[in-house]
């Protein structure tokens, strides 16, 4: 059985196996002497004496002169002989530590892979020392706890396990607090002799040492080898450990060095990554800005036209052909609206969110679905998390998102699996609240998976996506100050495991008591008639015409102007109770042609009506805002300009 233990530094503590009692032979060498008359000759060699011979007649007579001269050449052949077997040895010896230090060396400079490392430290040192285990414990940074790092027994690898330096009552916790070395030839039998009082060594085998591992002058650890044959290792066997200790602590701490350098590499490609996304989805937005506006000023016509036409007496099969025209814009208008919300154009209505709630309701709202798919929903969220400021509609379009895209990958694998959501604050990242969605199904492929966020790429047949879905949640998450992303199990060190984990990181708002002001009511000098007098300031005639269409049978008068200088000069013309104005136009724009009228007639400017049908950047945001003046998204319906006819007409009641 393997006995726990680690080593140190220093060469004190080492607990030698007592000598056996050495016998006399007087009685033989004077029996001897007085019986045979012989002398004994000496082994020599050098000069040195390696032992001795003695001669034995059992005949009655006395060794003569010419026995003795025999004996001594004999000795003096097999002093030199012994002399150089143990030269010999010693040099066989010396030659196989110095193959073993410099294969160690080969390893250390060739690889910074510390499993292999200690791999081949491990087969060196326990086959130059027959030895039967070997053992590598590492001190934790903290410098309170021993872990395990190599055990080996008998050719096995067994499991590692860790233990507190405050129990000292091992001895590896002994070696690693004193710095000593130990060397026990006996370890069963000289248990009285153990170092401390109170060590615990268990079912020890007979032979142990242990040395420290140093890093200059800071011990990060211990090495030790162990036999179950006394008498097995040596003091020479202690010098070569401590020279491979000293190597492996070196080679350890250019493993985590390196270790550490990769993992600050990862984190820099992945920061690297995300700029180089969220650079791409800025331009893309950009483009996108301007392709919705353009979709939206069409769309608003066909729509408002295709309701103006239904409004008529027409034959059913007329009117079933614009409810499809209808129908068909409004496709389009939903399909330009993602696009939008893709480009981030709409600001989070910030308020008070249950993360853990929204998830609950996202995940009830396609609980059938999810039953029916054969998906199996396991829920870890975790307790008692705070609530933050967010916009709780459009996070929930975010994990209704992520989670049919799981139960859509693993049914079509393995005809459904299992979805897990948790929710968790990591402990690396304070202040932020993670969500994860982790499935069971195929994984992404590795060549895709820093395209998935990409606009319109989608690997779902024709028909079945956009490639809008994943793009407008990297939109929702970035508005909010987080994160999202990607990774298979693999790649999060989970072995073999298939699947793909979702990770949303969102930044923690402490709730706060916000109080919104009261929006600026219309200017109440209004004419007391019903009549509505009305200023369209947009570049679209199709726009233009739609709200005559609209307010013109109500008895209201509308003026258009297609640019913001023409309608400056109605404006000094005429008082207009209505001034619908978009945004975006060529020459004067919408947020400058209300600067300058709120600047000469701020009376007036209290009448605007804005229209936007571009991406309603943060800029445009921050504008309208501060006006506190009414929006209208393109493409808008008729219901959307009558009721603000219909407000305004009741202002002046």
């Amino acid at each position: 059985m393997f006995s726990e233990g680690l080593p140190t530094s220093g060469q004190r503590g080492s607990v030698r196996r007592p000598s056996p009692n050495k016998r006399t032979f007087g009685g033989v060498l004077d029996h001897i002497s007085r019986e045979d008359h012989g002398r004994l000759p000496s082994l020599l060699s050098r000069g040195a004496v390696q032992g001795a011979l003695t001669l034995l007649i059992r005949q009655n007579r006395t060794a003569t002169t010419e026995d003795l001269r025999f004996l001594s050449s004999i000795g003096n052949q097999l002093g030199v002989a012994l002399e150089n077997a143990r030269l010999f040895t010693k040099t066989q010896r010396r030659s196989m530590e110095l193959n073993v230090i410099n294969t160690v060396m080969q390893e250390i400079t060739q690889t910074l892979a510390l499993d292999e490392i200690l791999d081949c430290i491990c087969e060196q040192t326990t086959r130059l020392m027959n030895a039967e285990s070997f053992f590598v414990g590492l001190l934790n940074e903290e410098g309170d706890e021993i872990h395990a790092r190599v055990i080996v027994d008998k050719g096995e690898r067994l499991e590692p396990f860790s233990f507190p330096m405050s129990d000292g009552n091992t001895l590896t916790s002994y070696i690693v607090a004193t710095g000593e070395s130990l060397l026990f030839y006996d370890l069963q039998a000289q248990r009285a002799n153990l170092p401390a009082p109170g060590l615990i060594v268990g079912p020890a085998p007979h032979a142990w040492l242990g040395v420290p591992m140093m890093l200059e002058d800071r011990i990060i650890g211990a090495m030790s080898i162990q036999s179950y044959t006394p008498d097995r290792f040596t003091e020479a066997d202690r010098r070569i450990l401590s020279v491979i200790a000293g190597q492996t602590a070196i080679a350890i701490s250019k493993a985590r060095l390196f270790e550490e350098l990769e993992t600050r590499m990862k984190q820099l490609q992945d920061a690297q990554a995300r700029l180089m996304q969220s650079e791409k989805m800025a331009a893309l937005g950009a483009l996108v800005s301007g392709v919705a506006h353009e979709l939206n000023n069409p769309l608003t016509a066909v729509i408002g036209y295709a309701q103006l036409l239904q409004l008529r007496d027409l034959d059913d099969d007329i009117k079933r052909d614009l409810q499809r025209i209808y129908d068909g814009a409004q496709r389009s208008s939903q399909i330009a609206n993602d696009l939008l919300t893709f480009a981030r154009s709409y600001k989070p209505q910030r308020s008070p969110v249950d993360i853990n709630q929204a998830l609950q309701q996202t995940l009830a709202l396609q609980a059938y679905e999810m039953r029916v798919h054969n998906t199996k929903i396991v829920t870890d969220l975790l307790p008692d998390l705070l609530m933050t400021m967010a916009d709780p509609h459009r996070l929930k379009q975010v994990f209704l998102n992520l989670i049919v895209n799981a139960q859509q990958a693993m049914e079509g694998a393995k005809g459904g699996g299992i979805l897990t959501v948790r929710t968790v604050r990591p402990p690396d990242r304070p202040g932020t609240i993670r969500i994860e969605f982790e499935d069971n199904g195929p994984g992404i492929p590795p060549e895709i998976l820093g395209r998935i966020f990409d606009p319109f790429f989608t690997t779902k047949e024709v028909g079945k996506g956009t490639g809008l879905g994943l793009s407008i949640c990297y939109g929702i998450i970035t508005e909010h100050g987080g994160t999202i992303w990607a990774e298979n199990n693999v790649e999060r060190g989970k072995g073999a495991e298939s699947g793909a984990i979702f990770i949303v990181d969102l930044p923690f708002v402490p709730v706060k008591d916000e109080k919104s002001g009261d929006e600026q009511s219309p200017d109440e000098a209004v004419q007391d008639e019903e009549i509505l007098r009305i200023l369209v300031v947009d570049d679209e005639p199709d726009v233009v015409e739609l709200i005559r269409r609209v307010a013109e049978p109500q008895g209201h008068h509308v003026e258009k102007a297609s640019d913001g200088i023409e309608a400056l000069e109605l404006l000094g013309q005429n008082d207009f109770q209505i001034i619908f104005c978009d945004l975006k136009m060529p020459g004067l724009s919408g947020d400058a042609l209300y600067e300058r009228v709120a600047k000469e007639r701020p009376e007036m400017a209290q009448r605007f009506v804005f229209i936007s049908g571009d991406t309603f950047n943060t800029e445009s945001r921050a504008f309208v805002a501060l006006t506190g003046r009414s929006l209208i998204m393109k493409p808008f319906s008729i219901a959307d300009i009558q009721g603000i006819l219909d407000e305004w007409v009741k202002k002046k009641k």
